[in-house]
């Protein structure tokens, strides 16, 4: 019997030291399933805290773009704008540039043509000169040329011929162009000889009516030698 005890006791033991066993096996595993959880727990909060960082900064690379695109098409306006303003500018640059050639072209023509009236004449063509001078005259110079005191009708005998004209075109005010004439000339008496000289003249003209307003002697008569 005490054997039976012995061994009934043994099993107890060898049963309580069994559940002792599996309740240190299921609290432990209990333990490190709690641990992966936390573990796992922060992993979580660790790839969402990296998922919301890459959503900003997706978001601010759009925006960024948005910006750029942006910027790119401001640039492109102000480039076309200073593209358009170069054009004006360079058009308006042409179109003064050609119209001073033209006015200077317009004046050394009206001032050779008149000139040319003025000093070729003969004793017969000398009083056909007004006539022809009044287009490039305006009336002022014309009243003032040509008046009732002078005698621009008779040459006295005089034959002049134009040899050489050299204009300098100056500085343009209020459409008023300045100028100066360097004229060489030659001229006689009917039975004389021809005598060299050079006259030099100061010129205004305007610049809308295409007509000389003013006409003063610098100097008259120089010899030419």
């Amino acid at each position: 019997m005490k054997s039976v005890k012995t061994i009934g006791a043994l099993i107890v033991t060898i049963s309580l030291l069994a559940l002792a066993g599996m309740g240190g096996l299921y609290f432990q595993e209990k333990a490190t399933n709690y641990q992966l959880t936390a573990e796992n727990k922060k992993q979580n909060q660790l790839i969402q805290s990296y998922e919301t960082k890459v959503q900003k900064l997706e978001t601010q690379s759009r925006d960024l773009e948005t910006q750029i695109n942006e910027l790119e098409t401001k640039e492109s306006i102000v480039s076309s704008e200073r593209s358009s303003d170069q054009e004006v500018k360079e058009h308006e640059s042409t179109a003064e540039t050609d119209n001073q050639v033209s006015t200077t072209t317009d004046f050394q023509e009206v001032v050779t043509e008149v000139f040319t009236t003025l000093y070729d004449f003969t004793p017969k063509t000398f009083k056909d000169r007004q006539e022809e001078l009044v287009t490039h005259f305006s009336k002022e110079l014309v009243d003032k040329f040509f008046n009732e005191t002078g005698d621009y009708t008779d040459s006295n005998g005089v034959t002049s011929e134009i040899e050489d004209i050299n204009i300098y075109v100056g500085t343009e005010e209020e459409s008023i162009l300045e100028g100066l004439v360097h004229v060489k000339y030659k001229s006689k008496l009917t039975e004389g000889e021809w005598n060299s000289a050079i006259d030099l003249l100061r010129v205004s003209y305007n610049t809308k009516d295409k007509q000389i307003v003013s006409l003063e002697t610098v100097i008259v008569g120089i010899k030419d030698e």
